[in-house]
């Protein structure tokens, strides 16, 4: 069954090789990039939802140069 991506609100694969998966969890180390006491939050979401996350544009945002 498709879940809902947490950030647009449209269905998405959860076994889809291109669906992301929310976690929450600590960080820590001189780079702060490794991960302990992980938990799945169950959300899910497009890699082109979280991309346009990344790069500050607020997913489901329309495109200026699609009709």
């Amino acid at each position: 069954m498709d879940e809902l991506c947490k950030l647009c609100h449209e269905p998405v694969d959860r076994h889809s090789p291109d669906a992301w998966k929310e976690v929450i969890g600590w960080v820590g180390g001189p780079r702060k990039d490794s991960m302990r006491a992980r938990e799945d939050t169950g959300n899910y979401a497009h890699d082109k939802c979280v991309a346009a996350l990344s790069d500050g544009i607020p997913p489901g945002q329309p495109d200026l140069f699609t009709e």
